[in-house]
């Protein structure tokens, strides 16, 4: 179990949150957008 989620793009920490401030559903959105917006 892991007290804090780090989301990495492109090398850099671009979210950062503890876990009990987020959600799956946050995450995967906030993965989504992003692989949306590379297919542009």
């Amino acid at each position: 179990m892991c007290d804090r989620v780090h989301l990495v793009q492109d090398g850099r920490i671009t979210f950062a949150k503890p876990t009990d401030e987020t959600s799956v559903r946050e995450l995967t959105d906030l993965v989504s957008a992003e692989c949306r917006s590379r297919e542009i």
